[in-house]
């Protein structure tokens, strides 16, 4: 569900071959809505386990080769 939110909220839900732009703009992405989260959300459980969902986003995001 996460990722299928990514997409949607991105607009990238075609898109299916990585680009340098991309990745970049998808790393952007991931930065804006992991700060919004932090920001506006007290700490808790759930919240560090998204939070954590995104790192990993994040992780992978950046071994894509491109």
């Amino acid at each position: 569900m996460f990722f299928g939110l990514v997409k949607w909220w991105t607009g990238d839900v075609a898109s299916t071959t990585p680009d340098v732009a991309g990745k970049k703009r998808n790393l952007q992405r991931l930065a804006e809505a992991k700060a919004i989260l932090v920001k506006e959300y007290p700490d808790c459980a759930p919240l560090r386990q998204l939070v954590g969902k995104i790192d990993a986003a994040v992780k992978s995001l950046q071994q894509w080769k491109v």
